[in-house]
């Protein structure tokens, strides 16, 4: 009996710890857990590309309704295992991704004078992929990006961006700080430069960005010392991993921005409130984001609150998330139904609520509880609008 109870014991003590770990788990990770988004499609499409065809990789959430989509460029004529699953987490953030192998000869790899005589090729076919994404029904041509990986993939990026088509624009693993001045070639579209090991030292990265900011260029780089290869692949090493976790943090924040939110005339400006200052998306961001509202809540309720000036914040942190609630009902919803949006809206005002009084009751376990819950209401909007 003393083994059976002992046994009992631990696996209580594990239960609850295990119970209390989502709290360590960034919010984007539960936001996006396959089980609570969109189910996700993906297959091989063949391209046309100047009277013959290039191969890609296609990933699409199915839902209703026109979606932003990605261009994703590594070159070669083989679509990478990690690109591929690149893909897939694109897809499960709400767009459209597409991998095109646009260099089946591998063209990109020879000699510069080969290069430079191929570059109209490798060109052409990119073009193709970017035009055929765009025209297809499910995607909103009027927010496409590209992400590039590589010194070939960057360079189509900005060839894209410097054209005007794209919305914006992610380069990865390149030498950032080699030749500063391709940067500034790009004046309109928004980049977001990833470095990983390589050329950039901090200092070099600190002069990039004084850089753009005297041209006023809406570029930004993220310098990330110590990881190598795509940058972006999976790695069991426990620093490159959480170095690749943000990077993607970054590039999703990057897309919200400057990709999907740039169609603002989805919806028509008389149809909004006249006093409305907060976009649906800086409410979001500022309620939702791991520094914002509900990271600070949650951090509040890692451990019983110590006494009543905690136990306050915490009320206040989960007031203001119910009142987040009332902030979306006023909005309207780039796409959907007003009638299901505000369904939507005050199911996570009641979800909030219920964080809310439990808090003000003092009851740890069932404001941990309800705060668990939150994003599943989070997550149940985000396939229906976003």
């Amino acid at each position: 009996m003393l083994g059976l109870s002992l046994a009992a014991a631990d696996t209580t003590a594990k239960s609850a710890q295990a119970d209390k770990s989502w709290l360590a788990i960034p919010f984007l990770e539960i936001f996006n857990a396959r089980d609570a988004g969109p189910a996700i499609s993906e297959s091989s499409v063949a391209i046309p590309a100047g009277g013959r065809s290039i191969s890609g990789f296609l990933v699409r959430p199915i839902v209703a309704g026109r979606l932003p989509a990605l261009l994703l460029l590594s070159g070669g004529g083989e679509i990478p295992d990690w690109l591929r699953q690149s893909a897939r987490e694109i897809a499960s953030t709400g767009f459209v991704a597409l991998a095109p192998a646009y260099d089946p000869e591998g063209l990109g790899s020879n000699s510069t004078l080969v290069q430079a005589v191929a570059g109209d090729q490798l060109g052409t076919n990119v073009d193709a992929a970017l035009s055929w994404l765009a025209s297809q029904a499910f995607v909103d041509a009027q927010r496409v990006g590209a992400a590039g990986w590589g010194e070939e993939g960057a360079e189509q990026v900005l060839r894209l961006a410097q054209r005007g088509k794209i919305q914006g624009g992610v380069v990865a693993d390149t030498a950032a700080c080699n030749n500063p001045d391709r940067w500034l070639q790009v004046r309109a579209v928004p980049l977001l430069i990833i470095q990983g090991a390589g050329s950039c030292t901090a200092a070099k990265a600190a002069a990039l960005q004084q850089m753009f900011a005297r041209a006023q260029l809406p570029h930004a780089l993220h310098l990330y010392p110590g990881v190598s290869g795509s940058f972006l692949q999976s790695t069991a090493a426990p620093g490159p991993a959480a170095a690749a976790d943000r990077a993607w943090v970054d590039i999703y924040e990057f897309l919200a921005k400057n990709v999907e939110d740039t169609n603002p005339a989805a919806v028509p400006a008389s149809s909004q409130p006249q006093n409305e200052i907060a976009r649906i998306v800086d409410i979001m961001r500022v309620i939702n984001a791991d520094d914002g509202v509900r990271g600070e809540l949650a951090r509040s309720l890692a451990a019983l609150p110590a006494g009543n000036a905690q136990w306050e914040r915490a009320r206040s942190q989960a007031a203001v998330l119910a009142e987040a609630g009332n902030l979306l009902l006023e909005r309207r919803p780039p796409k959907g139904s007003l009638t299901g949006w505000r369904e939507r809206a005050a199911e996570f005002r009641s979800a909030a609520q219920a964080v809310l009084r439990a808090v003000e009751q003092r009851d740890f376990p069932a404001a941990q509880e309800a705060l668990r819950r939150l994003p599943q209401a989070c997550a149940a909007c985000h396939a229906d609008y976003r």
